[in-house]
């Protein structure tokens, strides 16, 4: 079946020209998807403006493939004002197959028989979520976790950031293919519960809210008359999302919590002459689960319990796990259910 993905409008107004003013698209541009062939289609009036007023009139794509505001011109479909007629209903047809072989923003414009653009549609040419993606976020952190949002470059070319925005946040540097990068108010605390990951500071995060949102990635508006399309966007609610990922507490409602396994640990930061800290599992009596420690990069530092099962106390650092009393830094409890979502916290440990 066909699907149809209808294009953001950006109207641009020649005043000066009464004639170029009635040029005008009759429909909404659309994307005609039929298996693996997209086409481009929309119509214009062969009454008003009258066909003559169309002959030199054409419409330019150009493609942005890295989202940096300069589309590369890849093809022009001329507008043949000789098919207007009856059996038309009045109207021109058009149809373009598209080429681009990548996902793309795809930019349409109208332009007069001079050259003079008089309007501009933008539309993803794979759809919402194939340039860029919000492919995690935290909405809903405990124990001091900082709300944050990941973006991840689903394209298979670099995609520029500066004129992305997260709801009306600017985002700034370059993402390579699949690489993704966190975003929150303040890079250092992010650094705590996202070791490893490549982080950046939106300024003026607001609060996001613990009872649902509609969170929203996408391109700045290029003019006042032309809105910012919408990139990637999630709603949530109350529950548990399933692209919510805070560290510090399992989804709401699923998962780990509705399971009865949590973790607790006595302390954030550790110093290593105060004596043990504890770690407090609680699980149901037969649930098995494991404890392990790792270190920034996701490797393994050694294993706090194996196939464990029911609530235990875990005094750090442990018989098994010297090597925490020898080391400085950052680490990730991670404990890992049998058959349930893990629950991740992340302790600092100094001289």
């Amino acid at each position: 079946m066909d699907a149809f993905l209808f294009l953001a409008l950006a109207a641009i107004l020649i005043p000066s020209d009464p004639v170029a003013q009635d040029l005008r698209f009759a429909t909404p541009p659309n994307l005609n998807k039929d298996g693996a062939a997209t086409t481009w289609m929309a119509a214009v009036d062969c009454e008003n403006p009258p066909p003559s007023a169309w002959i030199g009139a054409r419409v330019v794509f150009g493609y942005d493939l890295d989202l940096d505001g300069v589309p590369e011109v890849r093809d022009t479909l001329g507008i043949p004002a000789a098919d207007c007629g009856e059996e038309n209903a009045g109207r021109i047809v058009l149809r373009r197959r598209l080429s681009a072989t990548s996902p793309a923003l795809l930019r349409a414009e109208l332009q007069t028989p001079a050259g003079v653009r008089v309007q501009a549609y933008s539309v993803l040419t794979a759809g919402a979520g194939s340039l860029l993606a919000l492919s995690r976020f935290c909405a809903r952190p405990q124990h001091g976790e900082p709300e944050w949002i990941e973006v991840r470059n689903e394209n298979t070319f670099p995609v520029s950031l500066p004129r992305i925005r997260f709801e009306t946040r600017a985002l700034s540097g370059t993402l390579q293919p699949d690489e993704s990068v966190v975003a929150g108010s303040d890079t250092a605390e992010l650094a705590l519960w996202q070791p490893g990951a490549r982080r950046i500071a939106l300024s003026s995060w607001s609060s996001m809210r613990n009872s649902g949102d509609t969170l929203r990635l996408s391109l700045a508006a290029t003019d006042s008359l032309s809105p910012g399309l919408v990139l990637d966007s999630i709603v949530y609610g109350a529950g548990a999302s399933g692209r919510e990922a805070c560290a510090s507490v399992e989804k709401e409602g699923s998962g780990a919590a509705a399971s009865g396994f949590s973790m607790e640990s006595a302390t954030k930061r550790w110093r290593r002459s105060a004596g043990d800290w504890t770690v407090t599992v609680r699980a149901p009596a037969s649930g098995i689960y494991s404890l392990q420690v790792f270190d920034l990069d996701g490797r393994p530092i050694c294993s706090l319990a194996r196939e464990a099962v029911g609530p235990a106390l875990y005094r750090l650092p442990h018989a098994s796990c010297q090597a925490l009393s020898m080391r400085a830094g950052l680490f990730v409890l991670h404990l890992a259910p049998r058959a349930a979502p893990g629950v991740r916290t992340v302790i600092r440990i100094t001289e």
